[in-house]
């Protein structure tokens, strides 16, 4: 007997007989929820059609209308009955337990609808024909990003940089504007005979007035008084 090519594993001749080998079959009950479902589609169907079972996401085609399901693990178990037969006196109705489960499938009703092609354009309402994004290569998305980017700018024409301008030209202007506006009102000021605390500084004692150099003194009857107290 030589040693096979998979690790664990033995080469042989032939192979043993099946009846040493013993087989069973084990048997899983699982319950159907099916909710808020008039009762009367239930008692009125006789056949069913159950899709998916071994996965997630089971469908229950009842009577026309289509289910989705969802496993659902107990906390404890479920004892299920079955209804017995009476050979004797068929009148008499009774069930006997018929299997324990600690498994149920919760279904919900949903409409199901034809998977379209993403290949085939898809025809919207304004008469434009557009893709499945599903379908489009990385350049061709990165391609209609920016068509997207370029109709938003377009919808917003005060957010559009104009050329020649810099990134917060706008913030830039108002500041320019309001410094503008301050430099005005001062202006006013001084043509009214008003004066800041740095153009006009008395000091007490000595009674010297200094002016500021940049700014002539406008005549006025404050001037002429003052030239009356010093004379």
């Amino acid at each position: 007997m030589s040693l096979g090519l998979i690790p664990g594993y033995e080469h042989v001749e032939q192979f043993d007989n099946d009846d040493e080998y013993e087989s069973g079959e084990e048997v899983e009950y699982v319950t159907l929820d099916l909710g808020n479902v008039e009762p009367t589609l239930v008692a009125q169907t006789s056949t069913y059609r159950l899709a998916g079972l071994d996965t997630p996401t089971p469908f229950l085609q009842l009577s026309g209308s289509t289910f989705k399901g969802e496993h659902t693990k107990l906390l404890g178990s479920e004892i299920l009955f079955a209804n017995g037969r009476d050979d004797a006196n068929p009148a008499h109705r009774f069930v006997v337990p018929h299997g324990v489960t600690s498994s149920r499938i919760r279904f919900s009703e949903v409409q199901v609808r034809p998977l379209q092609d993403p290949s085939v354009p898809i025809d919207s309402h304004d008469g434009t024909t557009t893709t499945d994004p599903a379908f489009l290569s990385a350049a061709q998305k990165q391609r209609m990003r920016r068509q997207e980017r370029a109709t938003k700018i377009f919808e917003r024409p005060e957010d559009q940089k104009g050329p020649g301008r810099r990134v917060g030209w706008r913030k830039n202007k108002k500041k320019k504007d309001e410094e503008e506006e301050e430099n005005v009102e001062e202006e006013q000021g001084d043509e009214d005979g008003e004066y800041s605390e740095e153009a006009l500084d008395i000091e007490g004692d000595d009674d010297r007035m200094q002016v500021d150099a940049t700014r002539p003194p406008v005549a006025g009857p404050s001037n002429s008084r003052r030239s009356d107290d010093s004379e």
